[in-house]
Parts: structure tokens; C-alpha cells; sequence
């Protein structure tokens, strides 16, 4: 539950803005993924004309409001106090869940045996609205979860949730929702059994999309995982078109790197 911590005049004053726009995706995303967005604004004429509207004064204020915030928090340090970052993720400011989402995906790999104290709150934090802190708390997981996936398993429910979010910009919580069953299911022939059916009929539902590249390179992992031989062999049915086609491009390419690991040619 989100405690009754105060909002800052500056985030006020950007109330309508982050209605009105959609977050800005963070620098480290997927690139084909992030181009593929922009390239559906375009088609929609979200940015069909640069010159003829400039940078709003709401953008602007929007931009400054996280500027503040990130200020607030003080400077990025790996090494400083994790409890104000999982704090933070129930407050009800969105910028503040967003800003303490982000530091705290940064410093996953740094500190993953501290976060595993917090994999209950990093759970909890999978139920806020805003998709940013979202697929940035499953990173988060990810990392805390690598060598014991169990861990983490509780995100489950949610995860399944973010993989089949609808919209352009849900790409993000797509992959990283996908990435995380991946990441359990192949530690071990029954949980791949279990979230299999969840991974192909996302293979279905993205195929061809821009993130569904990045999908492949998660299911040769998967493939390559301690799996059931009734997932490897699901696995290898799912490419083997794609993989056998006579269409080239990627699409070709790594499903023939899919089939080639899910049959024990890799």
C-alpha cells in the first residue's frame, strides 16, 4: 500500500503534463524496440511536424519536475542506503516511484544480495500503474533472482500481466515480462513446463514485431536451459518455420540460432 507522502510543488506543476504525455524511454532500452515507437507516433502524426509545434511549456516543466526529483534523491551512489529507494516505490508520487525504480535497476547487479532482504516490497512494486517503474522493478528481479530464480517467483502473476500489456510503449514491460519467464523457466524442466505456454503464445502475438528480435535471443536462452524435453521440442515446432523459410533478415537468422539450440545443434 502507497503511504501519504507529500508531493512537491514542483511535481504539481506537472500534474497535466504527465497526463498529457507519455514518459520519455530511458537511454539503455532495446534500440530497434525505441525506433519502432517512434516510428509509430509518426505514422499516428504525433510527430508528423517538428517545426510546426514546438517544445511545450508543460514538456518543459515536466522535464524540470524530474530534474528536481532526481536532485531530491541526491546523487547516484551504489553503495548508499537502499532503503530510501524501496520506500520511495510506495509513495504516491509517480516520479518518485519511477526515479527510485530506475537507481534501483542501476544498482541491481551491484547489489543483489542486499536487494534479495527486499524482493517482497520489489514484488509489491509490479502494482503501480505507470509501466517505467514496471519493467524497471522486473530488471531488478531479474538480477536478484539469477541464481536462484525461486526467489523472485512471486512476481509471477504480475509478470504474466506486463508480457501481454497492450500499446507501442508496453514493448518495454513485453520484453522485460518475457525475459523474466525465461529466466524461470529454464531453471528447471517443470517450471519450463509452466510458463511455456505463456512464452509461445507470446512468440505468437509479437511475431515480427520490433521486440520480438530480442525475444529470440531470450528464447535460445531458454532453449538452452535445463528444460523439459517437451519445452525443447515446443520450442524447436515454434521456429522451425521461420528458421526453414526462404525470408532472410533476422527473423530468419536467429530462429535458425533458436532451432539450432533447442535441438543440440548449437
Amino acid at each position: 500500500m502507497m503511504s501519504d507522502n507529500t508531493v512537491s510543488p514542483e511535481e504539481e506543476a506537472v500534474v497535466a503534463a504527465e497526463s498529457a504525455a507519455a514518459d520519455e524511454a530511458p537511454g539503455d532500452v532495446v534500440a530497434p524496440v525505441a525506433d519502432a515507437m517512434v516510428g509509430e507516433e509518426e505514422a499516428e502524426g504525433g510527430v508528423a511536424d517538428a517545426t510546426v509545434a514546438p517544445a511545450s511549456s508543460s514538456a518543459a516543466n515536466a522535464a524540470a519536475a524530474v530534474a528536481a526529483v532526481a536532485e531530491d534523491f541526491g546523487e547516484e551512489d551504489p553503495d548508499g542506503d537502499l532503503r530510501p529507494l524501496i520506500e520511495a516505490l510506495s509513495m504516491e508520487s509517480r516520479l518518485r516511484r519511477q526515479e527510485a525504480a530506475r537507481r534501483l535497476s542501476l544498482f541491481a547487479e551491484h547489489r543483489k544480495d542486499d536487494l534479495k532482504a527486499h524482493v517482497a516490497e520489489l514484488v509489491d512494486a509490479m502494482d503501480r500503474p505507470e509501466e517505467q517503474t514496471r519493467w524497471q522493478i522486473l530488471d531488478t528481479l531479474m538480477v536478484v533472482g539469477a541464481d536462484d530464480p525461486e526467489l523472485v517467483a512471486g512476481a509471477f502473476e504480475a509478470a504474466e500481466n506486463a508480457l501481454f500489456e497492450e500499446g507501442a510503449r508496453a514493448a518495454f514491460s513485453r520484453l522485460a515480462a518475457f525475459r523474466y519467464f525465461v529466466m524461470l523457466g529454464k531453471s528447471s524442466p517443470e517450471r519450463s513446463d509452466e510458463v511455456w505456454p505463456l512464452l509461445d503464445e507470446a512468440a505468437q502475438v509479437y511475431h515480427g514485431l520490433p521486440e520480438y528480435r530480442e525475444m529470440l535471443v531470450a528464447l535460445a536462452d531458454f532453449a538452452g536451459g535445463s528444460i523439459s524435453d517437451a519445452s525443447r521440442r515446443a520450442v524447436a515446432d515454434r521456429v522451425r518455420f521461420d528458421a526453414q523459410g526462404k525470408t532472410g533478415g533476422f527473423l530468419k537468422s536467429y530462429s535458425q540460432r533458436v532451432l539450432a539450440v533447442a535441438e543440440g545443434d548449437a
